[in-house]
């Protein structure tokens, strides 16, 4: 499968999340100080690109030795490091591909609120996980193996008009006329198999993560990233 993962500022998997990351995807894009997190995880980007405000001048240095692609940018630009490696991402395959991000999370808040607007634009992923929570887009139908009980929450993204059903959640969201800044917060799975049905417009499905020792060693069963991409290729996502 032609696939990116980004690894991006801010707060990350643990290192162990992000090595299991790298066993699933072709290309490593790293923005800025999201090296630095690559370096740590023993994982080499194929591509190297930012401000370069926040990488440490050790992997600055040596990244630039290598005889890989690196893009140095203003820092007085239009977009920020994030969405600069996504654009980079949608050009290294014909459309369509999978596109995953890790880290991004905690730090400023407003970097983190850049990083969620992305998902009200065309230009964003198809799965992020930082320290705390995975997060993904939700376009059609879906339905979940997830453990019963987990915590999830579900907002609409980009423009609407907004529309889902769902079954297996405490709450679920059949017949709500869902405006801009609403969210279903702290939902709850009250089965291990949840159905979630996009009719209209485009959602965003968080899941806050448990602390580490309960998944990090399962991170492969744990996560939902294989069921995001399985979900993708039945759908023959593509982004616009």
């Amino acid at each position: 499968m032609d696939s990116s993962l980004i690894i991006t500022g801010g707060s990350s998997p643990p290192v162990e999340v992000l090595q299991f990351l790298g066993t699933r995807f072709r290309i490593c894009v790293a923005a800025d100080s999201g090296a630095d997190t690559a370096l740590a995880a023993g994982i080499r980007p194929d591509y190297f690109l930012g401000d370069m405000d926040s990488v440490s001048s050790e992997h600055l240095e040596q990244i630039t030795g290598w005889d890989i692609s690196v893009s140095e940018f203003d820092k007085d630009k239009d977009y920020s490091d994030s969405e600069l490696a996504l654009r980079k991402a949608k050009t290294l395959w014909a459309p369509g591909e999978f596109i995953a991000m890790a880290g991004g999370g905690g730090g400023r808040i407003d970097h983190l609120m850049a990083n969620i607007r992305l998902f009200d634009t065309d230009i964003y992923p198809d799965y992020w996980i930082t320290a705390d929570s995975e997060v993904f887009p939700l376009v059609s139908d879906q339905e979940l193996n997830i453990p019963r009980g987990s915590t999830v929450s579900i907002l609409p993204v980009g423009r609407g008009p907004w529309k889902m059903e769902s079954t297996g959640l405490k709450w679920n969201l059949n017949d709500i006329r869902w405006s801009p800044g609403q969210i279903s917060l702290s939902n709850s799975t009250i089965f291990s198999t949840i159905q979630l049905s996009v009719l209209e417009g485009r959602f965003l499905f968080i899941r806050p993560l448990p602390q580490e020792e309960y998944w990090v060693k399962d991170a492969a069963d744990f996560l939902l990233l294989d069921q995001c991409i399985h979900i993708w290729r039945s759908n023959g996502r593509t982004h616009s």
